[in-house]
């Protein structure tokens, strides 16, 4: 993620309680296929400044 500096600065700009929860969801996937999916997911996300679609709360996107 750090690759993608946009990603990587709004990563780090939520709260420490954000991350520890998204790094916990790419890590507890079983299959790598599916950690890698979620870790794209979580870039993109990022990049495009919103949290993952599981925590947007009020959010309709």
């Amino acid at each position: 993620m750090k690759a993608d500096k946009i990603a990587w600065n709004f990563y780090k700009s939520q709260a420490p309680s954000y991350q520890k929860i998204v790094a916990r969801w790419v890590m507890t996937a079983k299959q790598e296929s599916t950690q890698i999916k979620r870790l794209n997911e979580l870039i993109s996300d990022c990049h495009s400044g919103r949290k993952i679609k599981s925590l947007r709360y009020g959010s309709r996107a």
